[in-house]
């Protein structure tokens, strides 16, 4: 009988430059690695069964992300984040891991902070900063609220970050 686990992560610094199949690709050999009991597809090209909660735009850094794996047995959640924190690459870090019953779930209500300068100010740091609330389903995507609020280009400088994820479905 396969058990599902949740890993919460965050993605940060050089990681945020990942793109989503080569986040997937690293967490393959991190769970590889960690020398867990994966659980693989059938067929004739088995894979690990892994599933992300959504894809973050490249370049964006997030404070807590999912990834959902199946192992084949029952193994203690404090040893998964252990064994995965021992070989994570900078700007990766492992949350939490836990045991997770039924098919996993999205977020409904995800907050970010979007930091961006202008010309008066050099760095985003010293610009403007706003946190933006979104719901599942009922909103644009925030690539368009920011186009919306920003103007048609958005600035070279602009750092989002995932700050939580809350309320799951």
């Amino acid at each position: 009988m396969n058990i599902r686990y949740c890993i919460e992560f965050s993605k940060s610094g050089p990681a945020r430059f990942l793109g989503h199949l080569d986040l997937q690709a690293l967490f393959e050999r991190l769970l590889r690695r960690a020398g867990l009991p994966l659980s693989y597809t059938q067929g004739f090209h088995q894979r690990v069964k892994i599933q992300f909660e959504e894809a973050l735009p490249l370049g964006w850094s997030s404070d807590c992300e999912r990834v959902w794996v199946e192992l084949l047995t029952a193994y203690p959640a404090e040893s998964i984040s252990k064994q995965l924190r021992s070989h994570c690459p900078e700007g990766i870090g492992i949350l939490r891991a836990y045991a997770w019953a039924g098919k996993p779930k999205l977020a409904q209500v995800k907050f970010f902070q979007v930091s961006f300068s202008t010309p008066f100010c050099r760095t985003p740091q010293e610009g403007f900063s706003i946190q933006l609330i979104s719901t599942q389903g009922s909103a644009p995507s925030l690539k368009k609220v920011l186009k919306n609020l920003l103007g048609t280009s958005l600035p070279e400088n602009l750092e989002v970050r995932r700050l939580t994820l809350e309320q799951y479905a």
